[in-house]
């Protein structure tokens, strides 16, 4: 599984066809004094291969809690759609160097975090000791989830 996207991301780069991306990043910046070539190659396969599944729940996450927004603000969306026709238009796709001439978009973006925590923040823990939270008795070794 990782072994196919990677040697694509490589020949991608050896003809010059180099974005922006996670790997290709990885590839030309990765501590060539510490590591060879194999090893430098597993690890960046590994953090590639591990990265990518977790992203992709966190993405669609993102994009349904997106969606419900925009379906619950069509203002929101009208605004949206005015500010990326207005600075992207119509003949490409946005690049990252359009980013800080949409302040709208960003402003979107942080919303959707700010309304859906799409990782679990509130991280299991075990009571070390009998405890009473407002009148509740907790014994010791109890699991403990926090609200996020």
């Amino acid at each position: 599984m990782r072994d196919i996207p990677f040697e694509y991301v490589k020949k991608q780069m050896a003809k010059g066809f180099v974005k922006p991306l996670f790997t290709p990043y990885l590839l030309e910046h990765f501590d060539k004094k510490s590591f060879d070539e194999e090893a430098k190659e597993y690890y960046i396969k590994s953090i590639a291969g591990t990265a990518y599944p977790a992203s992709s729940a966190t993405m669609a996450s993102g994009l349904n809690t997106l969606i419900l927004m925009l379906v619950m603000f069509p203002d929101v969306q009208e605004r949206a759609h005015a500010e990326i026709d207005r600075v992207i238009g119509s003949d490409r796709l946005p690049e990252f160097s359009d980013e800080g001439h949409m302040p709208y978009i960003a402003a979107i973006v942080k919303e959707v975090l700010r309304w859906a925590a799409f990782v679990p923040f509130a991280v299991p823990h075990s009571t070390a000791a009998d405890d009473m939270y407002k009148g509740y008795f907790i014994p010791k070794g109890t699991f403990v989830i926090g609200n996020s």
